[in-house]
């Protein structure tokens, strides 16, 4: 299921992308209008210091869920060159969006990509952090032998790293 980037309204049956950027979708020609000038710097983003000043926009301007994933998403697009740490985060930030947006399945997507980085680079905060959140994303979608197995890794990592 996707969501009008603008509204919120489902947009299983037919939609619009953005045609430039391929991440905004839209329920149709009026949200797509009515969206763009707050889509458009998004959109327009060419690099990734762009796009992380939209990120702290989007976190200062409280825009709601659908208009900062679209963000996040951009900028996972231009993460060539991106500490692995930083693209690690982005795809954190990407689950919890979507699981905000009740897109379970893309949230998990998102953190599961967080938790293979944070693993390869030894971060162990960001891997404390991921496996709470998909204990979360387990925990709405019923799925508790998953769920538990995530809040043990948590606790597991969150009592070596002494944040417990």
């Amino acid at each position: 299921i996707r969501r009008c980037s603008q509204c919120g309204a489902d947009t299983t049956t037919t939609f619009r992308w953005c045609t430039r950027c391929k991440l905004a979708v839209y329920c149709g020609r009026e949200c797509q209008k009515s969206a763009w000038s707050t889509h458009k710097p998004v959109c327009k983003a060419a690099t990734r210091e762009e796009c992380m000043t939209l990120v702290d926009a989007c976190n200062d301007q409280g825009l709601p869920p659908l208009q900062r994933v679209c963000v996040v998403e951009r900028l996972l697009t231009l993460r060539a060159g991106a500490p692995p740490r930083a693209v690690a985060a982005m795809h954190n930030t990407a689950g919890n969006l979507y699981q905000d947006l009740g897109q379970l399945e893309r949230g998990l997507h998102h953190l599961t990509a967080a938790v293979d980085l944070a693993e390869q680079i030894g971060d162990m905060v960001h891997l404390c952090k991921t496996h709470g959140n998909l204990a979360g994303v387990y925990n709405a979608l019923g799925q508790y032998d998953r769920c538990l197995h995530h809040v043990s890794k948590n606790l597991e990592i969150a009592t070596q790293i002494g944040d417990v």
